[in-house]
């Protein structure tokens, strides 16, 4: 059993991350022995994070600090990431780590839920791509100029895009350009 009481919401811990976990975060385990999930950090990388949730069992916490950092990590190239959209969670991994993230997740889930030994799985993904992929989106209206918007992070408020990274080439025109005025959310 964990002492829940030696880490807090709020405290910031050291954390070093060694394998990737859905919705791009990352996992390490904290001084007790805890899991620890760390959104914004990359396997490999030493990182202070602020905690956001404790549980008996797991650590919840997001990057404060990049202590050592990944050789695949770089600055995000997405203005709208960069205004608060709360998607778009790996664009802070370069393309090839980014492939191996998910690559990664995808076996460690075949593994541990699938109770696959050895998954076949290719060495690397080739045919998928860190931009322009993305054919669905579901966005919110901002209702004062029916432009589309993404959601800010671990919030309902709008983050109206003037680019859209992830979203193929014909989709980003739409949420760029497009106008919903009488739309509360379109997908």
């Amino acid at each position: 059993m964990y002492e829940s009481a030696s880490i807090s919401v709020g405290d910031v811990i050291r954390v070093t991350v060694d394998r990737p976990a859905v919705h791009g975060d990352s996992i390490g385990r904290v001084s007790d022995g805890r899991i620890c999930f760390v959104s914004g950090a990359i396997p490999g990388e030493t990182v202070d994070a602020t905690v956001t949730e404790v549980k008996k069992d797991m650590v919840r916490a997001e990057l404060a600090e990049v202590v050592h950092a990944s050789d695949g990590r770089v600055v995000e190239p997405c203005a709208t990431r960069h205004a608060g959209c709360g998607g778009c969670t790996l664009l802070h991994i370069e393309d090839s780590h980014q492939r191996r993230f998910k690559r990664d997740t995808v076996l460690d889930a075949l593994r541990r839920i699938g109770r696959f030994e050895a998954p076949p799985l290719a060495e690397e993904v080739r045919y998928v791509t860190s931009t322009g992929y993305r054919t669905t989106v579901r966005l919110a209206v901002d209702p004062e100029t029916g432009r589309l918007a993404y959601r800010k992070a671990k919030s309902n408020d709008p983050v109206v895009p003037t680019e859209c990274l992830v979203a193929h080439p014909r989709l980003e025109d739409l949420i760029v350009e497009a106008r919903f005025p009488d739309a509360i959310e379109v997908v």
